[in-house]
């Protein structure tokens, strides 16, 4: 077998929604579904109902930041729960997860399933070892092009005088994640949100090579930009696809 490169990419612009495959109308076994989150009222294949459900714990601080902007007069400032969810600030956090290349040596579906579950678990035990600070919500698995890739969402929190708060930042802070370059100033190139990412992609890159998947993990030479890969094409043409669908020119 030989040596392909993983995929590990983070960022807000992700869709619950999307990861279900709503949009598209195909077989539902293209798409597998795993939420992290357990409520009794949760429905069958509705990630979207599962991540406002767990949203709810964060009302002390949605309603503390509302009293402030009534106080203040800034009605238009004033969010629901929905909003709140939905926000750039607030919003959860993507990770997409692929391993190879179409052509290339991929794994079959059955040994997929138990790569991605082994991380996600991997996770929630580092979270669980550094204060519970980092949330997995749930992640979608899509079989529908020849590489099959992986839609996880996750939210960080801490709590400050009784308050649960959503905050990436303040939230790897206490849970003991470094500066890249601890001698510099944080910044744009020096967060801890760099030394997370890290650490995921070689936490994927284990777990590749666990079920006898060998990694390149020799870094791309001159900064090369890469290709866009079938995960982040999905996950761009159903953002696209939402925004068309609500009206919004993004």
């Amino acid at each position: 077998m030989t040596k392909n490169r993983t995929s590990t990419h983070r960022g807000k612009s992700g869709s619950a929604r999307h990861n279900e495959h709503r949009f598209y109308e195909k077989d539902d076994r293209d798409t597998l579904l795993h939420s992290f989150i357990h409520q009794k009222e949760n429905k069958a294949w509705d990630l979207t109902f599962d991540e406002m459900k767990f949203y709810e714990r964060y009302k002390k601080q949605l309603n503390r930041q509302n009293a402030k902007y009534l106080r203040q007069r800034q009605y238009k400032r004033v969010k629901s729960l929905e909003d709140f969810y939905n926000s750039k600030r607030y919003r959860p956090t993507e990770e997409i997860l692929q391993y190879g290349h179409a052509g290339g040596d991929v794994p079959d579906r059955e040994t997929y399933e138990k790569m991605t579950k082994e991380y996600a678990l991997r996770k929630v035990e580092w979270s669980m070892k550094h204060g519970n600070h980092l949330h997995v919500l749930d992640y979608a698995n899509h079989y529908d092009e020849a590489t099959p890739h992986t839609h996880l969402r996750e939210i960080w929190d801490y709590e400050d005088e009784g308050i649960l708060k959503v905050s990436q930042e303040e939230s790897m802070k206490r849970a003991g994640l470094d500066l890249p370059d601890p001698s510099k100033p944080e910044g744009q190139y020096n967060n801890r949100a760099m030394t997370y990412t890290k650490m995921c992609r070689e936490m994927w890159q284990d777990v590749c090579e666990q079920f006898g998947y060998e990694v390149e993990r020799v870094p791309l030479e001159n900064g090369r930009k890469k290709s866009e890969t079938v995960a982040e094409y999905h996950a761009r043409k159903g953002r696209e696809l939402e925004s068309r669908e609500k009206g919004i020119t993004e």
